[in-house]
């Protein structure tokens, strides 16, 4: 039986917000317009040395309802074909909360030991829309990497006891 292989290939980061803004005054006699635009794009170059990639880790997780948060180890982590990777930096981040049910909420960030990213939650609470039951996303971009490392390994995603909550993850880094 062939062993596996993977390849990466075309990584890409791209993250755009925008938005329309119209402001009356009273009477109309103060209006004004606006469209404010940001756009970042990442496209890193592929190889094992300097800021360059080469692993992507994706999965489907699940935080279950016993309240004990899942931590996400990038010193030993298995991708979708078995295989142990080892990130010794890592460029980007995106973490969607893909329930659609206002209440289920995850707390990305912090670690009872070698945190990422420090012992607390840096990010916000990533919280379904009360509107439109949409899924809460969190992108992070470093195009110098964060180095992992024994002491800095480790990223939480924790919720709330009573609650499973499902997420989708992604990594883009240099493993070793």
């Amino acid at each position: 039986m062939a062993v596996p292989t993977t390849s990466l290939s075309g990584p890409r980061v791209s993250v755009s917000l925008s938005g329309a803004l119209s402001l009356n005054g009273a009477l109309g006699l103060i209006s004004t317009n606006g469209a404010p635009n940001l756009t970042s794009a990442y496209s890193p170059q592929i190889g094992n040395a300097g800021v360059q990639v080469n692993a992507l880790y994706s999965a489907r997780r699940v935080v279950v309802n016993s309240g004990t948060p899942l931590d996400l180890d990038f010193l030993s982590i298995v991708d979708i074909l078995g295989a142990t990777l080892t990130f010794d930096r890592i460029y980007a981040i995106m973490i969607q909360a893909v329930s659609t049910t206002v209440g289920e909420i995850l707390t990305v960030g912090g670690a009872s030991s070698n945190p990422l990213f420090g012992a607390t939650a840096i990010f916000p609470p990533l919280t379904p829309d009360i509107a439109s039951a949409g899924p809460g996303v969190l992108c992070y971009v470093n195009e110098q990497g964060i180095t992992v490392a024994a002491g800095t390994r480790t990223l939480r995603v924790a919720t709330a006891a009573g609650t499973n909550v499902n997420f989708d993850v992604i990594v883009l880094g240099r493993a070793n």
